[in-house]
Order: structure tokens, then sequence, then C-alpha cells
């Protein structure tokens, strides 16, 4: 009696399912054609399931969702923050408010979705509020490296890193060298028109930069940036995914109410800093996305290499072959 089978495999075919498939193929032929009295037969395919089992308990890594050039994300990222840094005195050393600019003060030409960002009760004692902003921002800065821990991307952590900084980075030069951000834009925060608060606090040139909230778009970039790829590589949520990126928007919202509390800014500031970070989160992947399908094998008509291997049996004697 004679039996052989094979089969190849593509790169991009989880071999640990591979394996566990041939392995019930070969089980069920063995179990047919009663060769299951084999003794090779009965060491070799306990053996293969209790790898494909341990193998399936570890997760699989991917083929690379995002294509990354390291030199140009790199790039990017020297460049935005040179940029940044050079834009630095311009947007935060600001000239104090002098005393005309009190004068034309009026409570009543701030839009009235705005207006009740002036009437809040004066915190005792703000720090608490800073103190929280500022560890909320390191926090979500770096949240994005606990993707690192997804079995699927293990052997993309090195991109993901760099596409992380790169959407931070781009984030801070929006925010610092754009018409949008407090370069060129001199809303004055909410602080300054409560006459409670000593002057010397209200006149500085920092609060000029009401608009917009750099600190919640830097939040927001970072949770939606997180969303964005872990639904890229999870595709098995199909709808659930908007479930993750409804939760994206809850860090940056309590951020917006921390900074709305410390009388830093006005709810549209908030809700301008968010569309800013959310769009650079979601985008930024998503260009590199398209830009990996653009390139990949199947899209340049080029031909995946094949490998593949079988095992052979005639009349008792039992080959495997490599192919």
């Amino acid at each position: 009696m004679h039996f052989h089978y094979n089969f190849l495999i593509r790169p991009e075919y989880p071999l640990n399912y591979i394996l566990l498939y041939r392995c019930s193929v070969t089980i069920y032929y063995h179990m047919r054609f009663r060769w299951i009295s084999h003794l090779p037969t009965r060491l070799f395919l306990p053996l293969i399931i209790l790898l494909c089992i341990t193998s399936l308990s570890r997760g699989q890594s991917t083929a690379p969702i995002y294509h990354v050039n390291r030199w140009v994300t790199g790039g990017i990222c020297i460049a935005g923050g040179a940029a940044s840094l050079l834009a630095y005195p311009g947007t935060f050393h600001k000239p104090a408010l002098s005393d005309s600019d009190f004068t034309v003060l009026e409570k009543s030409a701030v839009g009235s979705f705005d207006r009740w960002a002036l009437s809040q009760n004066i915190l005792p004692d703000a720090h608490p509020y800073k103190l929280g902003a500022i560890s909320t921002q390191i926090f979500f800065g770096i949240a994005p490296l606990a993707l690192a821990f997804d079995q699927k991307m293990k052997n993309d952590r090195l991109d993901l890193f760099l596409m992380a900084l790169e959407v931070n980075v781009v984030t801070l030069s929006i925010y610092q060298l754009s018409p949008l951000g407090p370069l060129f834009q001199n809303r004055l925060r909410p602080i300054v028109y409560y006459d409670s608060i000593p002057t010397d606090k209200r006149r500085e040139g920092y609060n000029r930069n009401s608009f917009y909230s750099g600190h919640t778009a830097s939040v927001a970039a970072s949770t939606f940036f997180m969303a964005k790829v872990y639904s890229d590589y999870h595709p098995e949520l199909g709808a659930n995914k908007y479930f993750l990126f409804g939760a994206a928007l809850i860090p940056p919202l309590i951020m917006g109410y921390i900074r709305l509390r410390e009388l830093m800014h006005f709810p549209t500031d908030i809700l301008a800093g968010i569309g800013v970070g959310a769009l650079a989160g979601i985008l930024i992947p998503e260009i590199h996305r398209l830009a990996g399908k653009s390139t990949s094998p199947a899209a340049s008509g080029t031909k995946q290499a094949e490998w593949g291997f079988g095992v052979a049996s005639q009349d008792g004697n039992w080959s495997f072959f490599l192919k």
C-alpha cells in the first residue's frame, strides 16, 4: 500500500496552525488505513501535537501590517523635534499682559459654549491638578509601549515604536508650528478673567496660550494611536473596534477636565486638542498601512517564495522530504 501527502507553506501562514491541521489529516489517514500501530508514527505524532499546542499557547506573530521606512520616519522625528524646539521661545515666552489688555476684557465677548468656564469655583490649591496633568501626559506618552507585549506585534516592535514617536512629534509640531497653535494664536486663558486671582499670576505671557490644548492633543494622539494599531492587528474585533476607539476618548476627556479646572482652557480649546490628537493618532498609522499594501509582494505582482515538507510511506518504509 502506498501513501503520499505533502503541502506548501507560504511565509504569511502561521506554521503552528498548519502543523496542527497537518497532524489532524495524518491521524485521519493513519486511522483509516490502520497504520497507527506503526512505532515511529506513535512517537512522531504526539511530539508534533505537543509542539503545536505549546506554540499556540504563546500566540502568533503576523506579517507586517505597516510599511515603515526607518530613515524617513526617523528624519521626520528629528526635523519635527528640532523645529518645535526652535519655536519654543515664541510659544512659551510671550510678553506679559498689560493694563490695557485687562481693560478690554469682557466675559460677554466669550462664546456661550465657552462662557461657563468663567464661572467655576476657584480651587484653593491647583497644585494637585497641575501634578495630575503632568502625570497623565507622561503616562499616556509611554503607554503605546504596552503594544510590545502583544504577540502579534512582537516582530514589529521597533517599527511601532518609531511610528508612536512620529505620531507624538507630529502632534507636537502641529501645536508648535501650525497656524492653529499658540505661535499664531493669542487667545487668553480663562484664568485671566478671574478678578479674585492675583494680578501678577494673571499677567503671565503664558496665559496667551489658551488655544488649543496641547496636553489634551498629546494624550489623544497616544490613545487613538493604540486603538488604531491594536484594531489593525486584530481584525477579528470587527465592529467591536469602535468600542475601543470610544475608550480611547476617555483619557483625553479626563485630561481636558483637569486643564479646565486649572483655568487653563475653554471647552473649545479642549475639543480642538482632542481632534488634532485623534487625527494624528489615526491617520499616521493609516498612511503607513496603505504604504504597506502598496509595497507588498501581492500588490507589486511579485511571487512569494514557497517551501514545504511532506511524509511518504510505501510498503512500510517511511521517508520525509523538503521542497
